[in-house]
């Protein structure tokens, strides 16, 4: 989302009426399964700022400082002074470590690439069908206005005789 900026915010619907410009209180069903307050994290988005607690939590899936061109195993460089933090990157330093659970986060991230390489290759035969029939829609759209020349020629010279 390269309009907002911040790394984390959190999305909350209210319902307001437009025209007496109040807050309402009832909520409906309908616009409940429509529309839901959520939380988004921009990971590309994340600093090394370690200010508040969420600061510090976020800080663990920064995307820098990797060790490996594989993106797996990262030196976390900020000291886990909160349990929760301390606990997460455990558990990720064991994940990143451990040969078979390794293995396992890059069979997945290949997985991922091939998906992402397969939805690439579709966008790039969708946009060459869909140029060409832009380029067929053009030359349809030259021969009728070749027509339709002719044809004011042909009327313009039947109504001058």
């Amino acid at each position: 989302m390269p309009e907002i900026e911040t790394c984390c915010l959190k999305v909350e619907r209210n319902y307001k009426d437009l025209i007496t410009k109040t807050t309402l209180l009832q909520k409906s069903d309908f616009v409940e399964k429509l529309t839901h307050d959520s939380f988004v994290v921009q990971v590309e988005r994340i600093t090394d700022r370690y200010q508040t607690r969420l600061d510090k939590l976020l800080s663990v899936f920064e995307q820098s400082n990797f060790t490996d061109e594989k993106e797996i195993t990262k030196n976390y460089t900020h000291n886990p002074d909160l349990e929760e933090v301390k606990t997460i990157t455990d558990i990720l330093h064991y994940v990143g470590t451990d040969p078979e659970e390794k293995k396992q986060i890059e069979i997945e991230q290949e997985a991922w690439r091939t998906v992402n390489a397969m939805f690439q290759e579709k966008e790039r035969e969708y946009q060459k069908e869909l140029e060409a029939q832009r380029k067929a829609l053009n030359e349809k759209d030259q021969e009728l206005m070749a027509l339709e020349k002719q044809m004011a020629e042909l009327l313009k010279k039947r109504f001058s005789e």
